[in-house]
């Protein structure tokens, strides 16, 4: 996997003044903002909820994830 972040996630965000979110980027074409959140504690719990109710239906789409948050966009990786 590539550790540049794909220019559709990088479009999906500007203009967005979220501090903390989780962007999908299925396909290798198309990028959403899953949840965004105004601060780390939130993000985290949402996050957590996210991965239980949410990742299981994607675990078999070839998809990446990345986190948004202040200063930068890291991607995140989820071990199962």
């Amino acid at each position: 996997m590539s550790d540049k972040v794909p220019k559709a996630v990088e479009a999906k965000l500007e203009g967005t003044s979220c501090k903390y979110a989780l962007i999908v980027f299925l396909d290798a074409k198309d990028a959403f903002i899953d949840f965004t959140c105004p601060n780390h504690a939130d993000f985290l719990t949402e996050l957590r909820d996210w991965k239980r109710k949410v990742w299981p239906s994607l675990m078999r789409s070839q998809v990446r994830l990345f986190i948004k948050e202040p200063g930068a966009i890291k991607e995140l990786h989820i071990n199962e």
